[in-house]
């Protein structure tokens, strides 16, 4: 019984880990750029307009954006300061 319940804790802690990661590697990745976090469609048009060298497009995992008219990115990275979607 006592093995159980530090198997339980250690898959807890795996899925926390797996679902944490990306977003801290994605905040750490921005290269002192602005993120720019979309909840929504319009969130995504929105960001697309302000977005500059440097800066991260950031969706929201597990959620369906509808996107009915073509993505257009207003700003170009540079060298040294991509833009991430």
């Amino acid at each position: 019984m006592h093995l159980a319940k530090h198997s339980a804790r250690g898959r807890c802690l795996a899925v926390l880990y797996l679902c944490l990661f990306p977003l801290c590697a994605g905040l750490l990745q921005a290269d002192g750029g602005r993120i720019h976090p979309c909840a929504d469609s319009e969130d995504v048009y929105q960001a697309l307009k302000r977005v500059q060298p440097g800066d991260t497009i950031l969706l929201e995992g597990g959620k369906r954006y509808e996107i009915d008219r073509s993505l257009v990115l207003e700003a170009s990275g540079t060298e040294g300061a991509s833009i991430r979607f």
